[in-house]
This record gives structure tokens, C-alpha cells and sequence, in this order.
């Protein structure tokens, strides 16, 4: 049986997802088929996180990206028919 999202306050900006299995995923995406995950319970940000917000993280810590290290930044190119990343090593967050 596959379990419904269930969300709870953590707090105010914070919800859980519980541990459960989800249907994801679109017939019509190649990258993206439809498959059944299990996944182990997760907290999240009600919101996505601006760029303000993580600009004064990287300054607060250092943070480099994994893309940034790498050099291998992918980024989304609308407005393709479909879903597509393309590599652009010059990319950053």
C-alpha cells in the first residue's frame, strides 16, 4: 500500500515527511519515468530557499556547491518541449 504525503509542523518554517512509499515521476518524461520510492522520514523547508537567504549561508560558512567543486554546473534551459538540464561548467549556484 502506498502512503499519502503526510506533513507536521516541525516549526515554524519546517514540515516532516514521513517515512512512507510515493508514487513519482510522469509517464510522458524519458528522464523522469514512473516508479514507486521509499523513502525514510525527512524535515524540509516550507519554502523554497531564496537567494538572499543561501547567499548569506555560503557567506556564514563557505559553502561550496558540489557543481562548483566539480565543475560540472547543470542548468535548465526553458523553453524546451520537455524537462532538460544542460552542462554549463560555468554555472554556479
Amino acid at each position: 500500500m502506498l502512503a499519502f504525503i503526510s506533513l507536521i509542523a516541525v516549526d515554524a518554517s519546517m514540515v516532516v515527511v514521513h517515512a512512507g512509499k510515493y508514487h513519482v515521476g510522469k509517464a510522458t518524461f524519458i528522464e523522469n519515468p514512473p516508479r514507486t520510492v521509499a523513502l525514510h522520514a525527512f524535515s524540509i523547508a516550507k519554502t523554497e530557499t531564496t537567494n538572499a537567504e543561501f547567499a548569506a549561508f555560503v557567506k556564514a560558512t563557505g559553502y561550496l556547491t558540489d557543481a562548483e567543486r566539480r565543475h560540472d554546473a547543470m542548468k535548465f534551459r526553458p523553453p524546451l518541449a520537455e524537462f532538460r538540464w544542460l552542462k554549463d561548467p560555468s554555472a554556479s549556484w
